[in-house]
């Protein structure tokens, strides 16, 4: 039976879910090998329950709220233990805890980590605007510097553009690279099919430097050349939320493999394959005159 997260880290969850939008996920957590290698849990662990347990921390650590699906199917998957997972089941769950906040699980560690991560980053915010305060009072440029101050989202009203209209303008000034009008169509097709889900309201307000946004098409190009034929489906339903995983609020964090048939809430559609176009978007960026 997995236990219930005591209520001390239910608060500092519920701070992180809370200050999410204000900041970048942080890319990665800090790992101690001294007290990993010294705690009791893994001294006495399978190799196989730990590189399960150190991969799924992995899988939590991208999720907004620290969350892992709890059904056996999707932790077979996620764990890379496949058909060993019910052997090895009990002793890989007994690090995790009930998510307080919907179906699944979550890791203390993690909590506290990612809790103070971002109390860290709301500080030296909170520092750095005082310290801006400070200087315009000193030096007489409070009004410039209150001005140049970026609004929190940059795309605050529905008739503002998308991600991906500033991405095309973005490409003039750039040196080299990230022109491709392949990668581009790719992130035409993430942000029209935002806008479709989500019935034209607008497009999502996650800040997400471009570089970033360019690499995930890439990758997704990649893996997935046929994505309008084999993603559409699976897009649609993550942006719905058809998952337990939350829905993907840029290009950057849609990545296929969370929304598995495993991880899909009771009672959702399974995606369909949508029928092949006959002009590439590339071809129809042509013709509409946005590339050569």
């Amino acid at each position: 039976m997995t236990p219930e997260l005591p209520p001390e880290l239910v608060d500092q969850l519920e701070f992180i879910v809370e200050n999410s939008s204000r900041f970048d996920r942080p890319q990665s957590f800090p790992f101690f090998p001294d007290d990993w290698l010294g705690s009791p849990g893994i001294l006495t662990a399978h190799p196989a329950v730990e590189g399960a347990y150190i991969h799924l921390l992995a899988i939590e650590w991208g999720e907004v709220d620290l969350w892992l699906p709890s059904d056996n199917d999707s932790l077979a998957t996620s764990s890379r233990l496949n058909s060993e997972w019910s052997e090895y089941a009990e002793k890989v769950l007994r690090f995790f805890y009930k998510h307080p906040f919907r179906e699944g699980l979550v890791n203390h560690k993690l909590i506290e980590i990612r809790a103070k991560q971002l109390s860290y980053a709301s500080r030296g915010q909170a520092g750095g605007l005082a310290k801006s305060l400070a200087n315009g009072l000193a030096g007489g440029k409070l009004e410039t510097k209150l001005r140049a101050t970026p609004h929190p989202h940059p795309h605050p009203h529905p008739e503002s553009p998308s991600p991906a209209d500033c991405a095309s303008s973005s490409t003039k000034t750039r040196g080299g690279g990230m022109k491709d009008p392949n990668v581009r169509a790719v992130m035409d097709w993430f942000y029209g099919r935002w806008s479709a889900v989500n019935g034209g309201q607008g497009f999502p307000v996650k800040s997400v430097p471009y570089p970033k946004e360019y690499k995930a098409a890439e990758r997704i190009l990649a893996s997935y050349p046929d994505y309008p034929t084999k993603l559409t489906g699976l897009l649609d339903g993550a942006l719905a939320g058809h998952y337990f995983a939350a829905p993907p609020d840029c290009i950057a964090n849609f990545k296929p493999s969370r929304y598995t048939a495993g991880n899909r809430k009771q009672g959702a559609p399974p995606p369909q394959e949508v029928a092949p176009q006959e002009k590439s978007a590339v071809e129809l960026m042509r013709e509409r005159g946005e590339v050569e």
